[in-house]
């Protein structure tokens, strides 16, 4: 069986999602949906309770925005998150986490990813990248919209309510945990998902993943998956292109000006280019300028 757990804040969409899982799994399953909007808490704490309340042999973790579109979807799945080395099973991740601050996604060319997107751009893009044939590619990190995982490693690497105050990073860290333990996560290709939203980079965000890579990571990143090999060079514009993201989305914050600053010294601390310093400067001022 498997367990189906949603944190809501929309009862209607909730109870959407339930019917199509329940109308595609092809297995037994359930859903467990927890009221977040009344009394709410971290997202940490609604995934371990629901995780306890399951029933499930396998834990699905899954956003009230998702849909599944394949039929009999389950069953491939669950076979393969009850193996003893497999860790979370997803449908959009990276096969290398960076040193830099940064979520799931890195960089394209270590993205994989087999997902349809909708939402607020109006068009619908069906996103396939870097797959490996037999339907699960290893990767570190799977983006938090799905996530499959058995209950048994579930149970030994429960969500860390300590770290996760809020509704961001609680997938890097339970990805980043899996993967130093051990075991193997992966991106699924044999069932098609479409996600009905994107992703949010607020304040909240960025001080989440800096308290991430500054405490319970610091020293243990950058992290690959397995098979993948880079060059030193390779790495290096990896994590340039990291730096530069993650700066890009502190520019559109409100984050103090003497702490961008700061973490515009600790990327040039490691070579970030002058011609990427001067660009962000750049749009610092611009968009500063625009607020005032």
């Amino acid at each position: 069986m498997i367990s189906f757990i949603l944190c809501s804040i929309n009862p209607e969409a909730a109870e959407k999602v339930c019917q199509n899982i329940r109308s595609t799994a092809g297995c037994d399953c359930e859903c467990i949906v927890i009221d977040n909007k009344t009394k709410p808490r971290s997202i940490a704490q609604v995934y371990n309770e629901g995780a306890h309340r399951a029933k499930g042999h396998v834990l699905c973790f899954v956003h009230e925005d998702v849909r599944f579109l394949t039929p009999d979807f389950g069953p491939a799945i669950e076979q393969k998150a009850l193996q003893p080395q497999t860790g979370v099973i997803g449908f959009l991740g990276t096969q290398y986490k960076a040193q830099a601050p940064s979520g799931w996604y890195v960089h394209n060319d270590l993205s994989v990813k087999h997902y349809i997107q909708s939402g607020h751009r109006g068009t619908d893009e069906c996103v396939t990248h870097n797959l490996s044939p037999d339907g699960f590619t290893p990767v570190v990190i799977v983006d938090g919209c799905c996530m499959f995982v058995s209950r048994e490693t579930w149970a030994s690497h429960p969500f860390d309510t300590l770290l996760i105050q809020g509704f961001h990073c609680y997938d890097v860290d339970f990805c980043l945990t899996l993967h130093h333990a051990g075991l193997t996560n992966y991106v699924c290709s044999l069932s098609m998902m479409e996600h009905q939203s994107y992703g949010s980079y607020n304040l909240q965000w960025i001080e989440t993943t800096l308290a991430l890579h500054r405490g319970k990571w610091y020293g243990q990143l950058p992290m690959y998956a397995k098979d993948l090999t880079l060059t030193p060079q390779q790495q290096i514009a990896y994590e340039h292109h990291a730096w530069y993201d993650f700066l890009k989305k502190c520019v559109k914050s409100p984050l103090p000006l003497s702490q961008f600053l700061a973490l515009l010294k600790d990327a040039r601390r490691i070579g970030f280019p002058n011609s990427k310093s001067f660009k962000l400067l750049y749009k610092l001022l611009f968009y500063r300028g625009l607020r005032k």
